[in-house]
């Protein structure tokens, strides 16, 4: 039968209702807007955003603690005033004999010598032994530990032989934007469980205590072995406890010509370094 309006044409689909369009439009935005979000997260992690950010958030956390001076540690500074006083650098080892002993006479805890001795002193080489009966008679010295390239990676070296002290490993992590923030707390070829070597730090930390040294339970166990074989475990993240100055120094100068009282190290924690313009390496830190 013919409609009365005489068109023969079928009746089409009902439109949509609002409600479901306004929906798939919904979805789709938010599929959108979920692409747009792991894009941008992909970039920033590509581009170091994210690390970045956290390295600024480590040290403005860093910056604004105040942590108590320490009055168990001291460090004896191979300063200016020391080199002008006694000649330049690299001093025989007979002179750091007589500086261990200054100091060991006041009957500290540890002595840290941020020195590296793995070569014989080929213009003194009587003060090699000289230098050893000083580390053995004071006991309980600890020497650094460095890594060199060689023809099968990286090597250890050691201290001479017979010095007679405990060793640890001197190596920093330097991040992305050059700051040192990090150390692995122990280092060496793989596997390091076999062939590690310990921080200096958590070396000294641990001499004559029983148990762990501080902050060794906020490391960070991972291991990591490198191309070359060089394994990393334990990432410590450096609980720095001031600026420069933090602790209480004392000049090489002063120890060695008896201005410096020795009991001002009993029970202390000591540490011979390089604090002179040039000397050692210098590090951008957080604070």
């Amino acid at each position: 039968m013919v409609a009365a309006s005489g068109s023969t044409d079928a009746p089409g689909p009902a439109p949509a209702a609002p409600g479901h369009a306004f929906g798939q439009r919904t979805l789709i935005e938010w599929c959108l807007l979920l692409a747009a979000v792991l894009a941008l997260v992909v970039l920033a992690a590509r581009q170091g955003w994210v690390e970045r950010a956290d390295l600024a958030a480590y040290d403005i956390a860093i910056s604004a603690q105040h942590h108590p001076v320490r009055g168990d540690i001291i460090i004896v500074g191979i300063n200016d005033a020391s080199i002008t006083a006694i000649g330049r650098w690299p001093w025989r080892r007979a002179v750091l004999a007589q500086l261990v002993e200054r100091i060991a006479a006041g009957r500290p805890r540890v002595i840290g010598v941020d020195v590296i001795l793995s070569e014989r002193d080929t213009r003194y080489p009587q003060d090699d032994a000289v230098l050893a009966r000083s580390l053995a008679q004071a006991g309980n010295v600890v020497l650094p530990v460095v890594a060199e390239s060689g023809p099968a990676g990286l090597l250890v070296r050691y201290p001479l032989a017979g010095l007679g002290a405990a060793v640890g490993h001197i190596n920093m992590v330097v991040d992305t934007d050059g700051v040192a923030r990090q150390v692995y707390l122990s280092e060496g070829p793989h596997p390091v469980a076999a062939a590690g070597v310990p921080h200096l730090a958590a070396v000294m930390a641990a001499f004559g205590r029983a148990g762990e040294p501080p902050g060794i339970a906020r490391q960070e166990p991972a291991r990591i072995t490198e191309a070359n074989g060089w394994e990393r475990s334990g990432r410590l993240r450096i609980p720095y406890a001031g600026p420069p100055g933090t602790f209480a120094r004392v000049s090489a100068r002063d120890v060695l010509d008896g201005r410096a009282n020795p009991a001002i190290f009993a029970g202390k924690a000591v540490l011979i370094g390089a604090l002179a313009t040039g000397m050692g390496d210098v590090l951008p830190t957080p604070v």
